[in-house]
């Protein structure tokens, strides 16, 4: 077996012009997010349903309202004694 040390050497940029720094406010979600892109946009977003009904019920997984979920449901449930 032949092993070689390989230099690895770090990859080498150059930049172009001017950088600016972006403002993560003025991307695509958050705008729709406001309303910026139009109601039907928005609750498209927040409204839509996913294609699976255990993921729905189980994980919300993104879709929808996140807190109508069995998992955020047993997690607002009532501490017992001796539970943590």
């Amino acid at each position: 077996m032949l092993t070689t040390n390989k230099v690895k050497t770090p990859r080498s940029f150059r930049i172009v012009g001017r950088q600016r720094q972006i403002d993560e406010r003025e991307t695509p979600h958050p705008k729709v997010d406001r309303g910026e892109f139009g109601a039907r946009l928005r609750d498209w977003r927040k409204n839509r349903v996913g294609g699976d009904p255990f993921r729905r019920l189980f994980g919300g997984g993104g879709e929808g309202d996140p807190n109508n979920t069995l998992q955020k449901i047993i997690e607002r449930r009532a501490r017992g004694k001796g539970q943590c």
